[in-house]
């Protein structure tokens, strides 16, 4: 494609999934990722209130040229 950029992320949530098994089975390193219970954090690290509820683990996948 000449003058368009894109960008695709795969997400996956689950009640209580460890998040390595997805980067395991699908060979791709995550840009996020936390596991149910864990405590919550803001994209600067600081602390916020309560855990998280559920797993979550994210990649961005970029085409190949």
């Amino acid at each position: 494609m000449h003058g368009h950029e894109f960008t695709i992320s795969l997400g996956v949530r689950h009640p209580s999934m460890d998040p390595s098994r997805i980067t395991q089975a699908l060979g791709l390193e995550p840009g996020h990722v936390w596991s149910n219970g864990q405590p919550r954090t803001s994209p600067t690290g600081d602390a916020l209130p309560g855990n998280h509820r559920e797993s979550y683990w994210i990649c961005e996948i970029t085409p190949r040229a």
